[in-house]
């Protein structure tokens, strides 16, 4: 299991975290807030955080899904059912919940040092509508990256012996449990496992 290059894949992911943290950060620095600052935060809450919770709470992000492309359903191995077998565990929906405490923090961190970044935001539109929709966007990107990386980690930390006594998940449940996206595949980076 710890050589599945998928896991490696989402686990690296969490590289692009900061890099989206900055773009959240300049789109915030795009003009004065609006009058109503808790309305910001709220949208940015909403767009970015919720749908991210939401899918990780009850349909987690599948490890097979690279970018537009999946590996299809019925061609996962039995190892690969039973990284899902793990994956959707009790102990996924508590790294849930922390990460999305975590990210409210930032985000409130962020919002209140926006200002500082308004001289690197200038060569931006300085619409404050259109830094919203840039900090939305990201934040949303800074969320899946953050929980579908930090989902991956549990896994690695399974002992061999209580990761071989897993069922694998079964075929027919997958697609009602997990969110797979993209074009399936029979084969996905086939060259690398």
């Amino acid at each position: 299991m710890r050589n599945s290059p998928f896991l490696g894949i989402h686990l690296a992911s969490i590289a692009f975290v900061p890099l989206f943290l900055q773009v959240v950060w300049l789109g915030l620095a795009i003009t004065q807030p609006l009058p109503f600052y808790w309305f910001e935060l709220l949208l940015l809450v909403i767009i970015g955080l919720f749908p991210i919770i939401f899918m990780q709470w009850n349909k987690p992000f599948s490890p097979f899904n690279l970018l537009f492309f999946t590996l299809k359903i019925d061609d996962l191995t039995e190892d690969q059912r039973r990284i899902l077998t793990a994956l959707k565990s009790t102990r996924q929906r508590f790294l849930t919940a922390i990460a999305s405490l975590v990210s409210l923090f930032i985000l409130w961190t962020i919002y209140q040092y926006a200002p500082l970044a308004t001289e690197a935001a200038s060569f931006l539109p300085q619409f404050r509508l259109f830094g919203l929709l840039i900090a939305m966007l990201a934040f949303f990107m800074f969320n899946l990256l953050l929980q579908v990386s930090l989902s991956i980690i549990p896994l690695l930390l399974i002992n061999q012996e209580k990761y071989d006594s897993l069922e694998p998940y079964p075929l027919d449940k997958i697609k009602q449990d997990f969110t797979v996206l993209g074009v399936p595949l029979t084969k996905l980076l086939s060259s690398i496992e």
